[in-house]
C-alpha cells in the first residue's frame, strides 16, 4: 500500500454545545490534518507534516493525530508560539461557518528548512490546500514542498479548501493556486470554489476546469454538498449522484470524501505512472469517487472533525 504525506495546518476546532450556542468544544481538526485521519482511519498509512504551537494545545493535537494512528515524525514544534483556533458555526442545515484565530500562529512559522526529505522518500503521495498560500512566506514553502514531491516522484493531491476570511489580500489568492498547477497531478474543487476562481480569472467554470487539464492536474473532481459530483479527465467528464442524508455536520465532509480517495489510490498501489493509466480506466476512477462520497455523506452524519472520520467498516463496498 502506497503512503500519504499530508502537509498544512492541524487546529483546535470549537464546535458549538448542541444545548448552548454559546458555549464550545475543543476538537482537533484542520483540513490536510483531517485527510490524514481519514486515511489512517480507514487503514491506510499517512504522515502529517507542518508546524504546532508549544502550548497546551500543541500537545493535544499531537496526541490526538497519534492516537489516529497517524505519523508524526515530521511534525515541527515552534517554542513560544499558539496553536490555531478556529470557532465553528452551524446554520439549520447544518452547514459550518468558520472564525479563524490564526495571526502567526505555529502552522503559519513553518518554512521551507523545516521540511525534512526523509518524508519524502517514505511518502508516495502529498497531499496539501489552499490554506498554505494565504502569505508569500507560506506560498513559497508550499512551492518548496510541492518541488520536493515532484523531485522524489509522489503523486500530487490538491484540494482548493478555499477559506477567505484567511486571505489579507484574495487578489493574489488565483495567481497563488495557478502557480501550483503545473506541480499538482489531481485538484479538487467545491462548486462554490470553482465558480468564484472562474470569475476571479476571467474565466466560466468549464473553461477553468479545462484550464486546469491542461496545465498540471490530469483529475479535477468537483463536490457540490449534497448535489452531484462532476469528474473530469482529459479523455472524459462523469457525473456521480451524492446519497441523500440528513446531516448534522458537514465541517469535515470534503476532507472525509479526499481522504477516501487518496486511501482508494493508496490501497491499489496508484502512485505517478500507474495514475495515468488509472484514469483511462473510466469504471475504476467511478468506483473511486463512489467510495469517497460514502466516505464524506458517513461524516456529514457526525459530529466533529476527527471523530466523525469513518472507519472502513462504516462505508460499505
Amino acid at each position: 500500500m502506497k503512503k500519504v504525506l499530508c502537509f498544512g495546518e492541524v487546529l483546535i476546532d470549537f464546535l458549538p454545545d448542541e444545548d448552548d450556542g454559546t458555549s464550545f468544544k475543543p476538537i482537533a481538526g484542520g483540513a490536510p490534518a483531517n485527510v490524514a485521519v481519514a486515511i489512517a482511519k480507514l487503514g491506510g498509512e499517512s504522515f502529517f507534516v507542518g508546524g504546532i504551537g508549544s502550548d497546551n494545545f500543541g500537545r493535544f493535537l499531537q496526541k490526538q493525530l497519534a492516537a489516529y494512528r497517524v505519523n508524526t515524525d515530521y511534525l515541527c514544534s515552534f517554542e513560544n508560539s499558539n496553536s490555531a483556533l478556529v470557532l465553528v458555526s452551524l446554520d439549520d442545515n447544518k452547514e459550518r461557518s468558520f472564525n479563524f484565530y490564526r495571526h502567526d500562529t505555529a502552522d503559519m512559522r513553518f518554512r521551507r528548512e523545516d521540511f525534512q526529505e526523509e518524508s519524502f522518500r517514505q511518502a508516495d503521495i502529498f497531499h496539501y490546500c489552499s490554506n498554505t498560500l494565504t502569505t508569500e512566506e507560506l506560498t513559497q514553502t508550499t512551492l518548496a514542498g510541492l518541488k520536493l514531491a515532484k523531485q522524489h516522484g509522489l503523486l500530487v493531491s490538491l484540494d482548493v479548501n478555499l477559506r477567505l476570511t484567511l486571505w489579507s489580500e484574495a487578489s493574489v489568492l488565483s495567481s497563488r493556486l495557478l502557480e501550483c498547477l503545473p506541480h499538482t497531478d489531481l485538484i479538487k474543487f467545491s462548486r462554490e470554489e470553482l465558480v468564484y476562481l472562474s470569475e476571479q480569472v476571467g474565466k466560466s467554470a468549464d473553461e477553468l476546469v479545462a484550464y486546469c487539464l491542461a496545465t498540471g492536474p490530469s483529475l479535477v473532481v468537483v463536490t457540490d454538498g449534497g448535489n452531484e459530483i462532476s469528474v473530469h479527465t482529459r479523455e472524459y467528464r462523469v457525473i456521480h449522484q451524492a446519497p441523500v442524508i440528513t446531516p448534522v455536520d458537514t465541517t469535515a465532509a470534503g476532507d472525509a470524501f479526499v481522504g477516501g480517495l487518496l486511501y482508494q489510490l493508496a490501497e491499489n498501489n496508484i502512485g505517478v505512472q500507474e495514475f495515468h493509466d488509472l484514469l483511462l480506466q473510466q469504471a475504476a476512477v467511478e468506483k473511486m469517487i463512489g467510495f469517497a462520497t460514502k466516505c464524506g455523506a458517513v461524516t456529514c452524519t457526525r459530529k466533529g472533525a476527527f471523530p466523525a472520520l469513518p472507519g472502513r467498516g462504516d462505508i460499505q463496498g
